[in-house]
């Protein structure tokens, strides 16, 4: 088991933006090592995370007192791979559960020769039991009182707003949604070249003007074409024409407004283009850096990994677990574009939340989805909040906005139902 617990550590030592967040998630500390040196490790990683420093082997060497300056690089070079981390860190994990499980029983066996009947060891050994079984993931069993105040504080702070999360610059969104809702997965559903990239850039644009920091993973574009269209649109001039070289671009404006984005806390994330490099890098940021709201563009562009035995369809459905999994753990709204089908098209009809690609986990795991379309009854582009756990939705709950040239989407009108239903007047 001590090997399982070197190849951990090697891994984390070796690759912390991919490993650390797995063993956060798992609730790894210092007990789920049996070895004093590898538990000491493990304090120096955590020492230097509490330090706002990035985890390597020089910056965890500063902190480990060792006798053996050399054992960092052995754990470093006793590992095969770094692919293999889930492998190590749930051996880890269940034998970490074994030995709470173990501690249990020896109590048990301790208190039956004390002459403590039976029932009355079950009763007070029940909660421990299952904290074993809880492998050190972080499941609590929390008495309603405890939430009293924070959820008091943030409803006190949303009539000072308007809404509980991370606001929209639409404000038919933050009405319908409250906002962007920490904790929880926004599926943002759109056919291609409808405008999914638009909103997210304009929307995280106008969310780090107002101080909220932003982060943006494109499974699609480089972080490079994002910002080079960010900037062209926040000097108000066309990214395509300054592609061509158009003499009528102002490219001087371009870099004065690029300067100014500079100081703006949007983070744009180059290379994550798996569905664990994501989760790790999210996470990365949110500790880091702090922030408050992720997007992720797009969903269908993850790259697959050989899930064995699994369709699309379910492989699909576990990218949707782990980002749910992702807001959850960090306390954060994920923002996820997804294509649909065109089945709408071809049947004459709006889109729903069926026409979702590739799974119906979708639908399923999202607590909020805003479907973009255009509407030929109304003559222009729409969101339709399709689904919402939280309050109204349906074709009844409709924002309607403006796509001004490649860079910015604006609302126009908001439409309630009330409203729809009110006889026209001349």
């Amino acid at each position: 088991m001590s090997q399982h617990e070197r190849n951990l550590l090697g891994c984390v030592l070796f690759d912390s933006d991919r490993c650390l967040p797995l063993c956060r998630e798992a609730g790894v500390g210092t007990a789920h090592f049996t070895v004093p040196d590898h538990a000491a490790v493990w304090e120096s990683i955590e020492a230097t995370v509490s330090r706002g420093r990035y985890v390597d082997i020089a910056t965890v060497s500063d902190r480990y007192q060792g006798d053996d300056p050399l054992f960092l690089d052995g754990l470093i070079d006793g590992i095969p791979t770094v692919t293999h981390i889930e492998s190590y860190l749930a051996e880890v994990c269940k034998a970490f559960a074994q030995r709470k499980l173990r501690g249990v029983l020896d109590e048990a066996d301790a208190m039956l020769e004390e002459g403590v009947e039976p029932t009355q060891i079950a009763n007070q050994l029940q909660a421990r039991i299952y904290e074993a079984g809880d492998s050190g993931r972080g499941i609590k069993i929390v008495p309603i009182g405890e939430f009293r105040q924070p959820v008091m504080d943030k409803w006190r702070k949303a009539r000072e707003r308007g809404f509980v999360g991370v606001p929209s610059s639409l404000d038919g969104v933050n009405r319908y949604l409250g906002g962007y809702r920490e904790g929880c997965v926004i599926v943002l559903g759109a056919y291609r070249s409808t405008g999914k990239s638009t909103m997210i850039r304009t929307e995280s644009k106008w969310q780090a003007e107002n101080g909220y920091r932003v982060a943006i993973i494109s499974t699609e574009d480089p972080a490079e074409v994002d910002a080079g269209i960010i900037a062209a649109g926040h000097a108000g001039e066309s990214p395509f024409a300054l592609d061509i070289g158009s003499r009528k671009a102002d490219v001087d404006a371009v870099d004065m407004a690029w300067t100014r984005l500079s100081e703006l806390p949007l983070y744009l994330i180059d290379g994550a283009n798996t569905i664990e490099e994501i989760c790790a890098v999210a996470g990365t940021c949110v500790r880091r850096y702090g922030v408050q709201i992720v997007y992720l563009d797009h969903l269908q562009d993850i790259t697959p990994e050989k899930l064995s035995g699994l369709s699309r369809n379910d492989t699909v459905g576990v990218y949707m677990r782990r980002l749910v999994q992702l807001a959850k753990q960090h306390k954060v709204p994920v923002v996820v574009s997804s294509q649909l089908s065109r089945s709408s098209e071809q049947q004459n009809r709006p889109p729903r939340l069926s026409d979702l690609r590739d799974s119906g986990t979708i639908e399923q795991k999202t607590r909020q989805a805003l479907l973009m379309y255009w509407s030929m009854e109304r003559d222009s582009l729409v969101l339709e909040v399709a689904k919402n756990n939280f309050g109204p939705s349906g074709s009844g709950c409709i924002v309607e906005v403006d796509r001004i040239g490649n860079t910015e989407v604006r609302e126009r009108e908001f439409f309630s139902q009330k409203e729809l239903d009110k006889p026209h007047e001349d």
